[in-house]
């Protein structure tokens, strides 16, 4: 578990289908672990990984967190939920990313700090569509989204 002095757990995911849960420690890490026994699982050791965002795919599959590459844009990482392996590191918002969903349909939907809503289909490794943050009125939401073939 986490016995370091200096680490607390910012966010936390459960997985929906392993007795497990993955945790973002304060100082950058991704940890999970086994429910059952309490044991370690995998431990991800990363000194890019900034921010809070962490979440299971629907299937259970991906663990998806976020970091910051060389020029401190937000990039999201797809993880091998059960062996801790990185698949890969999506890129495309400018700003650190705040939140990370799936949609029933497996769509992963992303915000970040300046507003942009990006949707990315993982099944293509594509992004789908993007929202910019001109078009976000604060007070009334998404006026209208841009879709990407």
């Amino acid at each position: 578990m986490v016995s370091h002095v200096d680490r607390f757990v910012i966010n936390a995911a459960l997985s929906p289908v392993a007795a497990c849960v993955a945790l973002r420690l304060s100082l950058g890490e991704v940890l999970v672990v086994n429910l059952t026994n309490g044991g370690e699982l995998w431990r991800a050791q990363r000194s890019t990984f900034r921010g809070r965002p962490i979440t299971y795919s629907p299937d259970g599959r991906l663990l998806v967190t976020t970091g910051s590459h060389g020029d401190g844009a937000g990039t999201i990482i797809l993880w091998n939920a059960m062996c801790g392996s990185m698949l890969r590191e999506l890129r495309g918002h400018d700003a650190p990313v705040t939140e990370l969903v799936f949609s029933k349909d497996g769509l992963l939907y992303s915000t970040d700090m300046h507003g942009v809503v990006r949707s990315w289909n993982l099944q293509r490794q594509c992004e789908s569509w993007s929202v910019p943050r001109h078009l976000i009125n604060r007070s009334h939401g998404v006026r209208c989204a841009r879709r990407e073939k």
